[in-house]
């Protein structure tokens, strides 16, 4: 695409990584309680830190909050 930068790219993902925790918050509404604990036996994972503790990391570590004006 032509005039899209780097910056513009950048911006856009950092959007992306708000779009996706709007959607995770909606998506954790409905999970069943005793899933957030964890996801089963076979793997040592929770629903909870992939839903909400990898994407709070993402958000900080490319400063989404930052893109928030007061």
């Amino acid at each position: 695409m032509t005039g899209y930068g780097i910056e513009a790219c950048w911006e856009d993902f950092r959007l992306g990584l708000l779009t996706s925790a709007v959607m995770n918050l909606i998506a954790g509404a409905t999970i069943e309680p005793a899933l957030m604990g964890g996801s089963g036996d076979s793997i040592d994972i929770s629903v909870t830190e992939v839903l909400f503790d990898r994407m709070a990391a993402a958000i900080e570590a490319h400063g989404v909050l930052d893109m928030v004006s007061d």
